[in-house]
């Protein structure tokens, strides 16, 4: 009987000390921190908050962010990636429209011009807006143009448009004319009444009196001419008018 309850004492030590190693164990490998400094409790479910920190960054469109945190539990402290902000599509923008596929545009046209009748907000032309839109052309030629999102939060868009270039029509401030003010009673007809342009004058062409025109005398009165471009493929002729008063 002794023997046997001196086998179960010896039983009882063995396995408490095994009992007593494993928690020794344990313990120690809870309280190693991830870069194996000791002291520091670890836990198997975290519960990270935000801290203030000088390297704390907030995600953009452009890049991402950085936040540290520190686990309420068991103390430890990690830096968090934070993905970067994903754009809206460029439809769901307020301020957008989509352009048309092609306009007609006049000879000598600016793309500034062309943008300020046509566009609207937020498309530009790739080019700079002084660039002319070219010679006539019945096919017309292709620009490319982006769009420029009213936010930061909307994609941007590049596109291409095509500018069909007609004859451009003269306005009266196109010709610098010598205006002759009055017909001299010497005068029998228009064709003695002399019309030229400036040297000034930049759209090169001929000026001459429109026929069939009586001369008004004694009062002042509307005389017409024609003004024919030397160059007629990008210009169309101008009929125009000048008020004369006649003696």
């Amino acid at each position: 009987m002794r023997f046997k309850f001196n086998h179960k004492i010896n039983v009882a030590l063995m396995l408490l000390v095994a009992i007593t190693m494993v928690a020794c164990f344990m313990l120690s490998a809870c309280r190693d921190s991830v870069d194996g400094t000791p002291g520091e409790e670890v836990c198997t479910n975290h519960n990270f908050v935000k801290k203030d920190a000088d390297t704390n960054k907030a995600p953009t469109y452009a890049e991402s962010g950085r936040e540290l945190k520190e686990c309420t539990i068991c103390g430890l402290t990690a830096n968090f990636v934070i993905p970067k902000l994903e754009r809206l599509a460029v439809t769901e923008d307020p301020q957008y429209l989509p352009l048309l596929s092609s306009y007609t545009v006049s000879y000598g046209d600016t793309l500034e011009e062309v943008k300020n009748a046509f566009f609207t907000a937020g498309w530009n032309f790739a080019l700079d807006g002084n660039t002319t839109v070219g010679n006539v052309s019945a096919d017309g030629y292709d620009f490319s143009v982006i769009y420029t999102p009213s936010t930061d939060a909307y994609n941007s868009l590049t596109a291409t448009v095509r500018l069909i270039v007609q004859k451009a029509t003269l306005m009266a401030s196109d010709l610098k004319i010598v205006n002759p003010l009055t017909i001299p009673t010497t005068a029998e007809t228009l064709d003695d009444v002399s019309l030229v342009l400036e040297p000034s004058q930049t759209i090169k062409g001929t000026i001459a009196w429109e026929e069939g025109q009586e001369i008004m005398r004694n009062q002042s009165a509307t005389y017409y001419f024609i003004f024919t471009p030397s160059d007629l493929d990008s210009y169309n002729v101008y009929r125009g008018g000048i008020i004369l008063i006649a003696d």
